[in-house]
């Protein structure tokens, strides 16, 4: 955590403090150079760590652009991606985000992990953080120290430099660093025959000549290996992942929603990000190809939300259809009650029927159903008439019909209302 309070940017009528920023370094243990940074306001977790690999192993001249400084690409010439990685025993490094780095196949094959409470374990990076933040965060800039004097104000109260404009202190003082710092137990023989300067960035520079460099990754690439992993399930739906489903062209044109469908379920690997449930990423290990999964309608509720808000839902709701059940299990005792109460009553009102004893089917049903039909028709006419005639005509359009004459009633079509 930076001994700095970073000022609040966007106020105009007052200095406003955001609080102490996190920063992640990447350093080259042989070099002492410093080849990668992120800093953030997050707790310390996997996606700022990702970060800070993936500008370890990217451009730096695009990444300075960004903060609006430029510089050559021979300033900071790191953008290649390591064969070995050691990390200190953070919170964030897990054991299940190093094995989903190294399962991205981008030429990292070793991951370690520094011992538990061994700080001299990883000297190179908590030197390089003293060097940065002595030289970054002048003392009036709302620098925190250590033993604060009673009648001085809060460090937050003296914040100077917004985001933007720390990081590119913080880029100056990286780049003076790297071509300034000297390393000379870092030198051997074959660097002194070859006159290479006491500087880690004189050490890194030979060590990229000597070393067999395999091709750059692509963007894409690095930023899907440095995604967390995680298993999802092919059904017939989609691609169901955390409660959520997810298509795309690709996964139904392979046929996997249809192998879900006719054969069974079956579990793929796909990659995530904590930010959004938009996406989620699947990497074909035969072709090497990077699938994007689009969110589902099925799943449009949860649209445009990070996962612990989708998680937090997904528990109401589970919270919810359980009072539903509970609700729906004491409606059907009532409704079962209900209806036994009135299937005794019409037993007991139809009892007094003759039934036949004949086993045949009972004749006539169709005349009857006839009948019936004709009756409920021109009852529904009446309802319409009476709907749309007004209030005046209402009773008019429900006035009993005129006995009809004895001979009509050989058709069944033509019923007085009275019967």
């Amino acid at each position: 955590i930076a001994d700095i309070y970073i000022r609040y940017s966007y106020s105009k009528d007052e200095l406003v403090s955001i609080g102490r920023p996190v920063i992640y370094s990447v350093v080259d243990s042989f070099s002492g150079m410093i080849v990668g940074l992120h800093v953030g306001f997050d707790s310390p977790c996997w996606h700022g760590a990702s970060q800070a690999l993936f500008n370890a192993m990217s451009n730096k001249v695009e990444f300075c652009r960004q903060y609006g400084y430029e510089i050559d690409e021979s300033d900071w010439p790191c953008q290649e991606v390591c064969r070995e990685l050691t990390l200190d025993r953070g919170s964030e490094n897990t054991d299940s985000n190093i094995t989903s780095l190294l399962r991205g196949q981008i030429g990292i094959t070793v991951g370690n992990f520094n011992a538990y409470h061994r700080g001299d374990m990883k000297g190179t990076v908590e030197k390089s953080f003293d060097i940065i933040q002595s030289l970054a965060i002048p003392f009036d800039s709302g620098k925190v120290v250590k033993s604060p004097k009673k009648e001085d104000q809060h460090a937050s109260r003296n914040s100077l430099y917004t985001y933007e404009q720390f990081m590119v202190r913080l880029i100056k003082c990286i780049i003076f660093t790297n071509n300034n710092r000297e390393r000379v137990l870092s030198h051997n023989f074959e660097m002194s025959r070859d006159g290479v300067l006491f500087t880690s960035r004189s050490v890194w520079d030979w060590g990229l000549e000597q070393a067999i460099l395999k091709p750059r990754v692509s963007t894409d690439r690095l930023r899907y290996a440095l995604l967390p992993e995680a298993e999802a399930t092919v059904r017939s739906q989609g691609v169901y992942f955390k409660g959520l489903y997810y298509n795309c062209n690709e996964i139904v044109r392979r046929g996997y929603l249809d192998r879900a469908k006719n054969i069974g379920r079956f579990k793929i690997k796909v990659r995530y990000t904590d930010i959004s449930t938009n996406h989620i990423w699947y990497g074909d290990d035969e072709s090497g190809e990077l699938l994007q999964l689009d969110l589902t309608d099925r799943s449009e509720a949860y649209k445009n939300q990070i996962w612990a808000n989708v998680m937090r839902r997904q528990e109401i709701v589970k919270e919810q259809l359980a009072i539903l059940d509970e609700s729906r299990f004491d409606a059907r005792a009532l409704l079962e009650m209900d209806i036994k109460q009135c299937d005794d009553a019409i037993r007991a009102e139809s009892r007094h029927l003759k039934k036949s004893n004949a086993k045949g089917i009972q004749p006539g049903m169709k005349t009857l159903k006839h009948i019936e039909a004709v009756q409920q028709r021109h009852n529904e006419m009446q309802a319409i008439y009476a709907d749309l005639s007004g209030a005046d005509n209402r009773e008019q359009a429900h006035r009993p019909a005129p006995q009809q004459s004895k001979q009509n009633l050989n058709d069944p079509t033509v019923i007085s209302f009275q019967e």
